[in-house]
Formats: C-alpha cells, structure tokens, sequence
C-alpha cells in the first residue's frame, strides 16, 4: 500500500437520497456548453489568484442514514476547502423507487462548496468520518478534480442519478481514481527489472521437457500428413520405381502405413534426443522472455501510449498480454524449427547407400542389406530435405514483418505457417532432388528414376495445395490446442512481474470501484478518457 493512501476498509457503495441543506451555500456544477466556459470555470480562474494546488483529497462519509459521501480538496497554501457532492435533485424516495422500477432517471445534482479551513473544522469534521485520505504531489492542480467533474457531468448516462450505480458513491470513487491516475502515470518498467525479479527460471524448467515432446510429436504429424498427400494424390503411379518392401509398405491401408512411419520417425527424432530437445526448450524459452519483453518495453513511446490510455490496471495487463501472446506465437514457432533442426543433426551431403553398403562396421552393412537401397535413399531423402528445410522456415520467421494486431490469433498462426511452409517447401525440393542426382547413378534403377521425375511435374500443384491446405489445419490446431496450455504459466508469471515491477498504488484503489458491474466499469472509463482529452488539450 502506498504510503500516501490511508483509506479505511469500505463499506457498501449505496448512493444518499438526501438533498442539499437551505443553510448550506452550495452551488450548482454549471459548466457550460463547452470546456472552459460556464460558471465552475469563472470560480476556477477566481482562485487562481491565490492558490489552485491541492495537497490532500478526501472521501468522506457522513453520519446519516444511508450514509452520503462526498469529495474533499484541501487547496495548498490556503485556509480553504473545496466540497464536491453528488445528490438527487429531491429527497423524496418516491421517484427515486420509480426510477429503480424502470422510470427515467433524472439529471443529478452535482455541487461544490467553498469552505474556509476554521469553519470546516467546527461543523464537518467532527460529524463526517473519514473514508480515505490521499496525500498529493506538489504539482496536483484543481483543475484534475474538476475536470473527472466535466466527464461525469457531460456524459450522457453519468450525468444522470441513479441510487445503485450512478450515485454519491461512484462520483467520489471516480473523481479519487481519475485523479490518483493522472498523478501516479504508469511508467513501463525496464526489462531487466521484470526479468531479475521473475518467477520464470521455475516455471521454464517444469515446462521445457513437455514442449519437447509436443514439438516431435507435431513434426513428425506435419511430415506423416506430407507423405500422405503424395500416396493419396500419386496412387499407383509411382509402383514401378519401388522396390518389393517399398510396394508393401505402400500399399498398406492408411491407418497402418501411418502407424508404422510415425514409430519410424518417432524413433529416429526421439532416440537419444530427450534430454538435448529439453536442455534446447530451456535455452530458447530463457532467451524468449527477454526478448518478448525487450520488444513490448524498451519501445517506452509505445508502451506510454498504452499506459496512458488505460484507466483500470487490469485492463492495461490486458493489453500487454496481447502483445506478449502476439510476439510468443512467433517464438514458439522459431523455438519448434529451432528444436528440430538441432535435434535432427547436420548430415553430410554424400551418398548414404554406399556409405552404409561399404561400411567398415557389420551391423551398419547389416541394416544395408536388410532395408535395401531403396529404402536408404528414401531415408535420407527427407533426412536431407529436413535438414534444408527447417532452417529456411526458421529464418522466413524470423524476418516476417510485425502482425497486424486487428487480425484473429488464427490469423496470426496462418500467417506465420505460410512463411515458413513457403521457403521450407522449396529448400526441401531443392534437398531431395540433390540426393536423388547424387544417388541415382549408384542404383542403376532406370524406373525408379522415372518415379522421382513423375512427382513435381505431374503432381506438385495437386500435392501444395492438399498438404497445405491439411497441414495448415493440422498443426495450427495442434498448436492452437497444445501451447497455449504449456505457455499459460509463463505469460501469467511475466505478467505477475509486470505488475510487481510497475507502480501498481491503482490496484488499491480500484478495490472500491470493481468491474464487476461491467456499465460501472465502462463510465469509469469514459471518465477517464474525458478527462485526459481535456487535460490534454490545455497542456
């Protein structure tokens, strides 16, 4: 809790039905048709003369039944005190009863009275208590406390009484959160601050192992429905260049021939990699949060611009976590082609079927002779066109403009996917062709030659715009359902830091005006944004 607050726990927001007293001069807040005009301005530039800076602002609340609150400014170096009130034109409850039932509200009346300090004291003071007492900064101007007055006064729903929503309590409760706002700006704190102080090293660590785990298994989804679109989309065209265990497994029903290349690449991407894939998580995510934040924060023109058109704190964490989520979902996307073509290896460019068929080792002659070469050359033909096309699809990413932030989260992912698919489709074509040039001669299999040519002439419009179209769907839904369960505890932990990091004095007041009441929430807001057009417009 701020120092300079010292408010009492609050008691229920019932508006007063009480009307102003015939003894008492208070004056009606006339402003005028226009900002700067009317009879509230003409007193304002009056006590300009002497002082307009307000050292204190209190709510207080009466010892009536219901209890009334009001506003209070103590005006810095004077012995005067400006009360600001909101009442019901009559005290009758009848009309109020019918407004409740639905009749229409009338225009309230909002006051303000001048007090001299000694008269205060002998007939207030002791017949009020105190709800919360705001010590201000040098620099507070009356002009703020009048200006939430103009916002509420002006518009067209808060200008008007109602007993349970637009009444004395949330004229003072508004005013005393427009004004704290304005004098305690929420400044972006530094990037190294939220990260020094974050929770996220833990939470990294319990989540690094399952994002490996999904990352494989949504590759080797993305490569399985590629194979399929060509098997779907050739048929039997490509039979005369396969070899006999080729044509079997090829010519198994779908589910099968699925099963048995995803435990394929399961155990090629798996085996070996575990504790390398969740080390690589770790380091990636480490490295994400300080860029996510450096990115949102150390942009403080742009991060002030946000600040200062927010009112409620948790409006304003709201917005940061769109940007956080806009600038993971380009990470989590680099950390997936990260991740896998770490793990996959760097394999050399050579021709593997001699090398295994002439390795010095048996059980590598072994697996030779067992599989056969065509199998081989099919192995390392997605080996290679991997190994090309995941860091094509990295860097396509990772060059991509910034996103349109009106566009939906599945937007965003498409438009990340067709970068990366684009220039991984086309570095992994350039791939295979190289291993088939290379390996060809080798084999002295003019059919199966053939099939290699038959696939990007004859095929590969009908095999883009299938496994585009499929993969497109298959891994955003993969990501839409998968990460964002992962990554939930760490954008809430950088948002935690955020706000333990920021001046977060708003979030003590803003207990008195919850935004459970979503058109309370709204006017406050409206308020606010007056207010700072106004104040914006003098300075």
């Amino acid at each position: 809790m701020p120092q300079f607050l010292h408010p009492s726990v609050p008691s229920a927001g019932f508006g007063s039905i009480s009307a102003s007293s015939a003894k008492e001069k208070r004056i009606s807040m006339n402003f005028g048709k226009e900002w700067g005009t009317g009879p509230v301005f003409s007193w304002y530039r009056r006590l300009q003369e002497s002082s307009v800076s307000v050292e204190r602002l209190q709510i207080r609340i009466d010892r009536g039944r219901p209890a009334h609150r009001f506003v209070v400014a103590f005006l810095r170096g004077t012995e005067r005190v400006c009360r600001f009130d909101r009442r019901p034109e009559t005290p009758k409850p009848g009309p109020l009863f019918l407004e409740i039932l639905g009749a229409p509200t009338r225009k309230a009346a909002d006051e303000w009275t001048l007090y001299e300090l000694e008269d205060w004291r002998k007939s207030k003071d002791s017949s009020t208590h105190c709800e919360l007492d705001m010590e201000l900064p040098a620099h507070t101007n009356l002009i703020l406390i009048l200006a939430a007055c103009y916002a509420l006064a002006t518009d067209t729903n808060i200008c008007n009484y109602e007993l349970f929503r637009y009444n004395c309590y949330f004229f003072s409760w508004t005013i005393t959160v427009i004004v704290a706002r304005h004098i305690l700006p929420l400044v972006p704190p530094s990037p190294e601050r939220v990260v020094q102080s974050t929770d996220l090293p833990a939470e990294i660590g319990n989540i690094a192992g399952s994002v490996a785990k999904r990352t494989t298994t949504g590759l080797i989804e993305l490569v399985l429905d590629t194979i399929t679109a060509v098997r779907a989309t050739t048929g039997k065209t490509l039979n005369p260049g396969l070899g006999k265990r080729e044509l079997i497994v090829w010519g198994l029903p779908t589910n099968i021939f699925c099963f048995l290349l995803y435990s394929g690449f399961k155990l090629q991407l798996r085996t070996g990699l575990e504790t390398k894939l969740t080390e690589r998580v770790r380091s990636q995510l480490e490295q994400s949060a300080q860029q996510v934040l450096e990115e949102i924060l150390s942009k403080q023109d742009s991060a002030k611009e946000l600040s200062r058109n927010r009112l409620w704190v948790t409006d304003l964490l709201a917005d940061f976590r769109f940007l956080l989520e806009q600038e993971l979902i380009k990470v989590m996307w680099g950390t997936i082609l990260d991740i896998v073509a770490e793990g996959y290896g760097n394999p050399e460019p050579d021709d593997l079927i001699q090398k295994l068929k002439h390795h010095p080792k048996l059980r590598f002659r072994m697996k030779y002779y067992f599989f056969g070469a065509n199998v081989v050359q099919f192995t390392q033909i997605w080996t290679e066109a991997l190994h090309l096309a995941l860091p094509a699809a990295r860097e396509a990413v990772s060059s991509m403009p910034k996103l349109d932030q009106s566009i939906s989260e599945e937007e965003r992912h498409k438009a990340v996917f067709n970068a990366a698919f684009v220039a991984a489709k086309d570095a992994a074509l350039v791939g295979a062709q190289a291993v088939v040039a290379r390996t060809s001669g080798g084999m002295n299999n003019r059919k199966r030659e053939e099939m290699w040519g038959l696939v990007p002439p004859s095929h590969e419009q009908t095999v883009k715009n299938i496994t585009l179209a499929d993969i497109q769907n298959n891994i955003i839904e993969f990501i839409r359902t998968s990460y964002p369960q992962t990554f939930e505890s760490y954008i809430t932990s950088i948002q935690e830091d955020m706000a333990q990091a920021w001046n977060m004095s708003q979030t003590c007041l803003q207990i008195y005006l919850p935004s459970s009441n979503p058109k309370v929430h709204a006017s406050c807001v409206r308020g606010w944004r007056s207010t700072a057009y106004r104040l914006d417009v003098m300075d």
